[in-house]
């Protein structure tokens, strides 16, 4: 029955849309229009008759839906499963161990604390097993050799480095740790510059002199200081001053 009231429900909103218009179509036109508004007004009453229909025949569809619903319930409830009862065994009556001879174990014998070093003792003991740290004097290593292979005059020293400086702000430092005489000439080698810097003594003056880098010149005296000059200084040995000679 609710479908029939849907049906006139619809026919009946049309209606009033196209009867509405068509009297709008007359007004416009000047034409009477006053059959087309009665007649939307009997399509609003066929629609809120329709409405009131339908409301109703759905509140009875839901009644009788739950009254369904109410009358499939089961009547009867599931009786819950009977538990079968649980036969514990009896317990068998284990045979009595047969006694074994015991062995007392070998107990070793243990320090006493007047024996145990104490905490300040042990400390101690790794203090003096530890290596004192050496810094070197210039803040960076340096591996320095007495000898210069190849060298003919017995004055040469080489020592090499890989840090990125400027030798000359080093050389008064060096002098004061690595010369042990002024007649020495000493071959610095930066591996990361790529850079050979010979450090002579005149008088009070060092002569800074910093050279490309020739490939395996640490390796033979012949070799060292004959890439292309860059630059040379002179450092006062006394004051640090610097000067730049080219």
């Amino acid at each position: 029955m609710n479908n029939v009231f849907l049906l006139l429900f619809c026919i009946s909103f049309l209606c009033i849309l196209i009867f509405i218009i068509w009297a709008l179509i007359n007004l416009i036109r000047r034409k009477p229009a006053k059959k087309r508004f009665v007649s939307a007004g009997i399509s609003a009453l066929v629609l809120i008759i329709s409405t009131i229909g339908f409301g109703l025949t759905m509140d009875a569809t839901i009644l009788s839906d739950s009254n369904s619903v109410t009358d499939e319930a089961p009547d009867t409830v599931a009786e819950p499963a009977t538990q079968q009862p649980t036969v514990t065994p009896m317990a068998q009556p284990s045979p009595e161990p047969t006694a074994m001879p015991t062995v007392q174990p070998t107990q070793e014998p243990t320090a006493t604390p007047e024996d145990a070093p104490s905490s300040s003792e042990a400390n101690a003991a790794i203090l003096d097993k530890a290596e004192p740290e050496i810094e070197d004097p210039l803040g960076f290593n340096v591996s320095f050799s007495d000898t210069y292979r190849n060298d003919v005059t017995g004055n040469w020293r080489l020592a090499r480095i890989a840090e990125n400086i400027n030798i000359e702000e080093y050389a008064v430092d060096y002098y004061n740790n690595y010369f042990k005489s002024d007649s020495e000439i000493h071959i610095i080698i930066n591996f990361t510059l790529e850079t050979t810097t010979s450090i002579t003594v005149m008088g009070n003056l060092l002569d800074v002199a910093i050279m490309e880098y020739v490939d395996k010149e640490e390796h033979d005296a012949k070799l060292a200081c004959s890439g292309m000059l860059l630059k040379e200084y002179h450092v006062n040995i006394d004051t640090g001053e610097i000067e730049e000679i080219q």
